[in-house]
């Protein structure tokens, strides 16, 4: 199974530039996309996303893509930090333009369109109304697991994302303590506010088109978690065999890693003060 640079498997690659004649953009936006399926991955990132997305290419009527072009980082930025930047309308647009041609195909093949991307995390509220019949999944993971992994990523330390990595708004009551600190602490922060924004999204949804997802579930290969992503797509599981050996190439994991030392007890209670809330509302102890 080889991937594509960004994107799913060979075969389901973005059918960009094969001509308007081969789907029918046009009828898209007539029907105001109603009918058209696809589903969202709201997550941190260094959860398993692109693990997730590979999973769901098994699937004959899946294109899950990991990270699509355009990647939308700038903007998925600024839907977090000046979420009035833009009118709802200019924000529609922007989703719309992004990702008409990909959903558009995959509805006119039958299949549903799946994005594992995290920058969607910040951009849900604009994806459910730009596409009435799409739905999203909250793919969460230990927040001591991401910290860790978003440590040996260099996240706000010199990363190359970090130009777009949300911060702290004015109304955070983390703002006037930032700049002071530690990497361990920003990216507990970022872990908390991501997956607060995906529960506070969650909260503006109908239930069936949200669904949790812990990532230690689907490493494990838990029969229940794996039915109810493809069942969440509206579509077969796939066979065990292949889904097993999909989840035993641990996909972009961290390489030359670090042995874990353990955290400082000071350190677990910065995490705690930071995130402690949100990671009890997910079932994860500090």
């Amino acid at each position: 199974m080889k991937l594509m640079p960004g994107q799913g498997v060979r075969g389901k690659e973005p059918f960009i530039g094969d001509g308007l004649q081969a789907f029918d953009l046009g009828r898209a936006y007539e029907k105001h996309w109603q009918g058209y399926r696809c589903v969202f991955v709201l997550s941190t990132g260094r959860v398993g996303s692109k693990t997730l997305a590979v999973l769901y290419n098994l699937s004959t009527s899946v294109m899950a893509l990991h990270e699509p072009m355009p990647r939308l980082i700038q903007a998925s930025f600024e839907a977090y930090m000046e979420p009035d930047r833009h009118t709802p309308v200019t924000w529609r647009s922007m989703i719309h333009a992004a990702r008409d041609d990909y959903i558009c195909k995959a509805y006119d093949l039958n299949w549903c369109y799946v994005e594992t991307s995290n920058r969607m995390t910040w951009l849900a509220s604009h994806l459910a109304e730009s596409f009435p019949d799409s739905r999203f999944i909250h793919l969460h993971r230990h927040p001591l697991e991401v910290i860790r992994s978003g440590l040996r990523r260099s996240y706000y330390q010199g990363h190359g994302g970090d130009f777009a990595r949300v911060r702290p708004r004015a109304d955070d009551e983390w703002v006037t303590a930032w700049d002071g600190f530690a990497a361990w602490q920003k990216v507990a922060w970022y872990w908390q506010a991501a997956n607060s924004e995906a529960l506070n999204f969650k909260a503006t949804l109908p239930a069936d088109r949200f669904l949790s997802v812990a990532a230690a579930d689907m490493f494990a290969g838990s029969e229940a978690c794996i039915r109810s992503l493809f069942e969440f797509a509206g579509t077969a599981v796939p066979s065990w065999r292949k889904i097993k050996r999909v989840l035993g190439k641990k996909l972009n994991a961290q390489q030359g890693a670090p042995d874990d030392d353990g955290w400082r007890p000071e350190q677990l209670t910065g995490i705690r003060n930071i995130a402690g809330e949100t990671a009890a509302g997910l079932g994860y102890d500090i």
